[in-house]
C-alpha cells in the first residue's frame, strides 16, 4: 500500500537518525524489504523484531508531521466506524477515530495519501484532521467492527437468542395468573 517510492527509504532514514538502528542496518533493512512480495514495511519490520511499534509509531509520525496513534486496544465508536463502508475503510487504510463538532479525527497508514480527502469528504463534510496509524492494526480493528458477533448476557450470539425466543415466544409474555 505505500504509495511513494520514497516511503521506505524515507521512514528507514528517520529511524537511522533517532538511532533506532544503525545506518548499515537501515540499508539492509531496505534491501531485505525489496525481497518480500506481499507485506508491508511495518509488517516486516515487526515481524522480523527490527524494531520496536513504538518507534515505527514514532518515525511514522515524523515521517508525515502528525501525531501517531496505536490503535490496538483504543475503544471506538462502532457506529462511527460503521458509518463507512467496509470496503473503503480497507482499501485506504483507514479508521474515524472521533468526531468532534464539524472536525473528524482519521488514523491512516498513508495520511497523505493523493485524494484520499476528498474520498473521506463523500462521507460527510468534516474538516478532516489526520492521525498516522499502521496498517495492520487498522486492518485488524476494521475487521473486528464489522465482524463482531453481538453476544447476550447469556452467552448466546443475537442469531441464537433470537431462534431461542422464537421456539419459546410463550413463556415471554407476562404471567396473567399473579
Amino acid at each position: 500500500m505505500e504509495s511513494g517510492k520514497r516511503f521506505v527509504p524515507d521512514l528507514v532514514a528517520i529511524l537511522v537518525q533517532n538511532q533506532v538502528i544503525s545506518a548499515k542496518e537501515g540499508q539492509a533493512m531496505v534491501t531485505n524489504f525489496g525481497n518480500q512480495p506481499d507485506v508491508t514495511f511495518d509488517e516486516f519490520v515487526l515481524s522480523e523484531g527490527l524494531v520496536s511499534k513504538e518507534d515505527l509509531l514514532q518515525a511514522l509520525s515524523q515521517l508525515y508531521e502528525v501525531p501517531a496513534v496505536d490503535v490496538q486496544g483504543y475503544f471506538f465508536d462502532i457506529g462511527l466506524v460503521k458509518s463507512f463502508p467496509k470496503e473503503f475503510l480497507l482499501e485506504y487504510g483507514v479508521i474515524p477515530l472521533e468526531v468532534d463538532e464539524d472536525m473528524m479525527t482519521i488514523v491512516a497508514y498513508e495520511p497523505d495519501l493523493p485524494g484520499l480527502d476528498s474520498k473521506l469528504e463523500e462521507y460527510g463534510s468534516y474538516v478532516i484532521e489526520f492521525r498516522v496509524g499502521l496498517l495492520q492494526d487498522i486492518l485488524d480493528v476494521i475487521r473486528e467492527s464489522y465482524d463482531e458477533e453481538v453476544v447476550t448476557l447469556d452467552g448466546l450470539t443475537g442469531d441464537e437468542a433470537e431462534e431461542l425466543i422464537e421456539e419459546d415466544d410463550l413463556d415471554l409474555l407476562p404471567d396473567e395468573s399473579i
